[in-house]
């Protein structure tokens, strides 16, 4: 199971016990937006919901942090304005407030794929096997793998690009993490909430929640105590519902010291290319790094320094 596959797919500006700015929020939300309705019209396929998000404070010390940074200005234009009263229904714990954003979204990563995947099929452009990296041989003109050839080959791995022979220096600091699908019974919400975990309604009528990080074992085996974690918090959530557990998932995180995604060509290859790095944030983060590797490639743009693997 791989991590875009079980993904909460948020698309979130104010992020962490901090509340701080998600890294260039504002363009890549933008980016995000902008290509994720375009392949909607493209695939016939729903998979983007602009949704807003509840923010509660879990105890003075948040309140307080988000207080002094929303003076400060540094949430402008993302809020809703005024905020809703009240902030949430009847039965979702609220003893401290909170807020809500009104730029954020949700991507369902599994529904995209998916449509993805079938679109390929059916241009004949998508081939299902086992690529290793050491079979992959640069030449003069490119590339080529088996009986394929082409101008690059674009390394695309997750967690398991840590120690690829191709690109062996990228610091990679992969974490684990594990969501529950949960039935809720009377709940109706359709916003994101967030008071620790996260909790959004799922197109199958179920709820998404979660998540957890751990960094021993980095497998994609759901655990008994990541379990106990979430529903801890989902009870802390929503004290008095009755809900059941309908699935658990877990996969792993590919994050790069510095928790930026990490884009370029081999050094001595350029014909070989990586894509990686993108964490937590992989549905937000991704279509603006996409855009920027293609120019690099096609149009031969420089990348933005931040991601560049050339300045890491």
């Amino acid at each position: 199971m791989t991590a875009s596959k079980i993904s909460a797919g948020l698309l979130n500006p104010i992020i962490g016990r901090n509340f701080n700015l998600s890294w260039r929020f504002r363009e890549t939300f933008e980016a995000a937006a902008d290509f994720y309705r375009t392949l909607e019209g493209i695939l016939r396929t729903r998979f983007f919901r602009p949704r807003r998000l509840v923010r509660l404070f879990k105890d003075e010390r948040e309140a307080e942090v988000f207080r002094r940074k929303d003076a400060e200005g540094r949430y402008e234009g993302l809020l809703s304005d005024p905020q809703p009263q009240p902030l949430v229904p009847a039965g979702v714990r609220n003893e401290l407030g909170g807020f809500e954003i009104a730029v954020s979204g949700s991507v369902d990563t599994r529904r995209f794929l998916a449509a993805s995947r079938a679109h390929f099929n059916d241009l004949g452009a998508f081939l299902e096997r086992d690529c290793r990296s050491e079979d992959i041989e640069a030449t003069d003109h490119g590339v080529r793998w088996q009986e394929i050839k082409a101008r690059h080959a674009a390394l695309c791995r997750g967690y398991s690009g840590a120690g690829d022979p191709w690109f062996p220096s990228i610091p990679f600091r992969s974490a684990k993490g594990e969501i529950l699908e949960v039935e809720i019974e009377s709940f109706r919400e359709e916003r994101i909430l967030n008071r620790g975990n996260w909790l959004f309604p799922a197109a199958d009528g179920l709820h998404r929640t979660g998540t957890t990080y751990s960094w021993d074992p980095l497998d994609t085996n759901p655990t008994a105590e990541a379990r106990a974690v979430i529903e801890k918090r989902l009870r802390g959530l929503l004290p008095e519902a009755r809900w059941s557990v309908a699935s658990h998932h877990a996969a792993v995180r590919p994050i790069v010291t510095g928790r930026k995604p990490v884009l370029g060509r081999h050094p001595e290859q350029p014909a070989l290319v990586v894509f990686n790095g993108l964490g937590s944030k992989g549905a937000l983060h991704a279509p603006w790094c996409a855009a920027q590797l293609a120019a690099h490639l096609v149009e031969d743009a420089p990348l933005d320094p931040e991601v560049d693997l050339a300045r890491r």
